[in-house]
């Protein structure tokens, strides 16, 4: 049981279990790594705007943040991102070589 997302250059498509189409997402630019939280919720950092956006299991868009530098809800090339069973987001990035918890 679970969700695949698969993703190319500017839109995500979410897979049911069964390769089912259920919602495109848009990324404006440069998706890179993608998550689904516990309830169906999916976080896709967007490399080229250097942010992590958040849209609902239908695909809406809920929420963005994140803007170039260093420091809180800052980013240098955003590329991974996972969700923890308590809902903390991680994403890791590839130029300032850490990782960050939401």
């Amino acid at each position: 049981m679970g969700t695949v997302v698969y993703k190319s250059l500017a839109v995500m498509v979410r897979l049911s279990q069964n390769g089912v189409a259920m919602a495109p997402v848009t990324v404006n630019s440069g998706p890179g790594g993608i998550a689904v939280d516990s309830t169906g919720n999916v976080y896709a950092t967007d490399y080229s705007n250097e942010r992590v956006q958040k849209f609902d299991s239908t695909g809406k868009f809920i929420a963005s943040w994140g803007t170039i530098g260093s420091g809180n809800a800052r980013f240098f090339g955003p590329v991974g991102v996972a969700v923890d069973p308590s809902g903390n987001v991680y994403v890791s990035e590839c130029c300032s070589v850490r990782v960050t918890s939401y």
